[in-house]
């Protein structure tokens, strides 16, 4: 059951009870001994919302980044691997952009976000494009080309 209590500070009186709270609803991390068991926020605010989702982008998005910079610096066939988790990743953080973020940003935030992936995603392709010629340039070298 969810619902939101006003509270006047000078009468110190409830001012209103709503029942059906439309906004961001979110699990929060694990709880403290001790402390209440919370087992859902929602929040209504739109700023706070803006603030609560575009740091949880920025969490996931320096994830990603870390593994970009490896498997680009990397001069190994081996990467391709890694590379298809990462693509897959990055269709995973737009997919949660344009389903579950897409009406609580703000639409120019969100063309940003999703050209930083599209970029990011150009480039691992030209990386795995890379890989599958360095393969076949090898396979054609030694014969086993069909």
């Amino acid at each position: 059951m969810s619902y939101v209590i006003k509270k006047d500070h000078k009468t110190k009186e409830i001012v209103a009870m709503e029942y059906e709270i439309h906004g961001y609803k979110f699990t929060p991390k694990g709880n403290r001994k001790g402390s209440l068991e919370v087992k859902s926020i929602t929040i209504i605010n739109p700023s706070m919302i803006e603030k609560v989702l575009l740091s949880k982008f920025s969490h996931r998005y320096k994830k990603l980044m870390n593994m970009v910079y490896l498997i680009l610096n990397s001069d190994d066939d081996e990467t391709s691997g890694a590379l298809t988790i990462v693509l897959d990743e990055i269709a995973k953080m737009k997919s949660l952009l344009l389903h579950k973020y897409y009406t609580f940003l703000k639409k120019e935030k969100l063309k940003e976000l999703l050209s930083r992936l599209e970029i990011i995603e150009i480039e691992l392709k030209k990386k795995e494009m890379e890989i599958y010629y360095k393969s076949r340039l090898i396979d054609v070298s030694k014969g086993h080309s069909r």
